[in-house]
This record gives structure tokens, sequence and C-alpha cells, in this order.
């Protein structure tokens, strides 16, 4: 399986997730400031070991590129070469709106917190969604573990 090191990539903040071992779940990590982003995803790289870099491409609803779209992927393309990691993008449209209303505001005492946590949260729905897209070794309904059949003639 392939261990993704998602990115929500903005000009402050940098949302970061990471995926189990066996690719299936997204987990949040804390949310990075630049310019500490480079070094600090090469320490989270050292230690949890990804194979790729799956960042959030940013885009109008209409699907044309915008401003940011050019940037994160300038930052992007410049972070795998930092960290010798293949880049993919994903269509991010709305992450940072769903990210936001599963969110409750008034759990964060300063509005910085909450920013960072709508950032991690839109790291882990961009991962998540490049995961749910890739094929895996099982199929839903298999029976792993168990000692019956998955189906039984009578």
């Amino acid at each position: 399986m392939v261990v993704g090191l998602g990115l929500d990539i903005g000009r402050k903040r940098v949302g970061v997730a990471i995926s189990d071992p066996l690719g299936l779940v997204a987990t949040g990590l804390p949310t990075l400031t630049w310019p500490q982003v480079p070094p600090a995803l090469a320490a989270i790289v050292r230690e949890r070991q990804p194979q790729v870099l799956v960042v959030g491409l940013p885009r109008y609803p209409d699907g044309r590129p915008s401003a940011q779209t050019r940037y994160t992927q300038k930052q992007g393309d410049y972070l795998g070469r930092y960290l010798h990691l293949p880049v993919v993008y994903v269509d991010e449209i709305l992450t940072s709106w769903s990210a936001a209303q599963t969110l409750d505001r008034r759990r964060y005492r300063h509005e910085v917190d909450y920013r960072k946590a709508v950032d991690q949260r839109a790291a882990m729905l961009i991962l998540q969604q490049w995961l749910d897209q890739q094929p895996h070794s099982f199929r839903s309904g298999d029976n792993y573990g168990s000692k019956f059949p998955s189906s039984v003639e009578c």
C-alpha cells in the first residue's frame, strides 16, 4: 500500500494529513506555517516515510485556474523536489468550506487556532479523496478473519 502525505497549501499556512500504512484513512497532523514548512515536512517524511505528496489544487468552480492555483502548483512542485517525493494534485473545490462546516467555531478561543483546524481538516479531506480513488487489494464484503465462507450453498 502507498502512504500519502496530504497538503492544503495556503499563503500563510499548510494543512497536513498522513494516511495509515494500509492507505485507507487520513489523519490530521499539526498545521504548519511558512517559512518553517519545508524543514517541518522533511521531519515528517523521515518519521512517517510517505511515498507520495497529495496536494489539493484550488480552482474556480467552473474549473478555470486562479492565481492560487498557480501558487499551489509552484509550492507543491518545490516541496516535491525538496522532499524527493512525487506530487499528485487533487481537485480541492470547496474542501476548506466543507472542513469549516464540520468544525464548531465556538470551540476555538482564537481565530488562528480555528484557521489551523480548518486547514488540517481540509488536508484530511484532500488526502481521503485521493485514498478513496486508489485500488485496494480487498473487496468490500469479503469476510476477512471469518471462519465462514462469504457464500454458503444450502
